[in-house]
């Protein structure tokens, strides 16, 4: 799944906020520049909080130079955060049965998804006229939901910052971001399912067009979301307001446990102990499955479905017809 939003400057601390464990070192948290704006301005490896927050201000790394010019009136935006979120089958695997091979599937098919994005539709406008520009993306990898349920997804970050062919730095057009959207998931869905299967998992295609591991039931995948409802209502009996704190204190009020500390350990045994609960048995990989490519004859049925809608059609409209395809093709 993809969903995308603008973010303010001030917005932006709460990628490295201690109390999402963002920052501890026992938790498949990660972040990573990428994107050719990002190697232009030197840009390497683990992203730095103080670097990021420059960054959305438009500023160098350092803080010493503005390169983006924000309007004196309305509020600046720091960037859009694309955000790809993994099955729920997928999380319980990788992260309560501890198959990392999916995490790095998940890390994979995201990189791919952003490279669709870098090499198509990050744009800027000059002098009225839209130029194909090098972006700066920030990549946060995340485990748990606000919910504290095993959620992996990753935040792609694409700065209000890009890089002309000319070496100029501009604001970032992301029109076209958002038009794709629907297309850009779907990338990210393909590329993951092929990952998976690559490893031996097999996968359950949905009617809504999303897909879960193969040996969970609808009801033992739900079975965490149930903890969200027990928090929520531990909650209201402790006069609470809905904070990200506030939802740890409850969750261990309803786990009756003598921990105070939320650490790494504690939440994963914590979740193995509710999989346990709910009868959940981790599906077991098999031999790798390799698809036959079939996307000449994909396109050969993307061409006469379009054609029977409009004489002149875009690229995307082939490309959102074979993604959508329960094949695991991707473009």
């Amino acid at each position: 799944m993809l969903t995308i939003g603008k973010m303010r400057p001030d917005q932006a601390a709460q990628y490295f906020e201690q109390d999402n464990y963002y920052q501890q070192k026992k938790s498949v948290d990660a972040s990573e520049w990428i994107g050719e704006g990002a190697e232009s301005l030197g840009l390497v490896g683990a992203v730095d909080p103080k670097m990021f927050e420059q960054i959305c201000y438009g500023n160098t790394p350092d803080g010493k130079t503005q390169l983006r010019l924000d309007a004196k009136n309305g509020e600046p935006v720091a960037g859009i955060d694309c955000t790809f979120s993994a099955p729920k089958s997928l999380s319980l695997a990788a992260l309560v049965g501890g198959d990392a091979r999916l995490i790095a599937a998940h890390d994979a098919a995201v990189k791919a998804a952003c490279k669709v994005i870098e090499s198509r539709y990050v744009w800027t406008r000059v002098q009225g006229d839209r130029l194909q520009a090098k972006p700066v993306i920030a990549l946060f990898a995340h485990d748990t939901s606000r919910e504290l349920d095993p959620q992996l997804h990753t935040h792609a970050f694409f700065a209000n910052l890009v890089q002309t062919p000319e070496g100029k730095w501009q604001s970032l057009a992301n029109e076209k971001i958002y038009e794709y959207k629907m297309l850009l998931g779907q990338v990210y869905r393909n590329e993951l399912a092929r990952n998976v299967e690559a490893i031996g998992y097999r996968i359950e295609h949905r009617p809504d067009g999303l897909f879960e591991l193969a040996g969970y039931s609808r009801e033992q995948i739900l079975g965490f979301s149930e903890r969200h409802n027990q928090i929520l209502q531990r909650l209201a009996e402790m006069g609470l307001p809905d904070t990200t704190e506030n939802r740890i204190a409850a969750l261990f009020a309803t786990r009756k446990t003598k921990e105070k500390n939320l650490d790494r350990a504690a939440l994963r045994d914590y979740w193995i102990r509710t999989a346990q609960t709910a009868n959940i048995v981790h599906p077991v990989p098999g031999r790798p499955i390799q698809r036959p490519d079939t996307l000449p004859e994909l396109v050969a049925q993307a061409v006469r479905h379009c054609e029977t809608r409009r004489s002149v059609f875009p690229l995307e409209a082939i490309e959102r017809y074979i993604t959508a395809q329960p094949t695991g093709q991707t473009i």
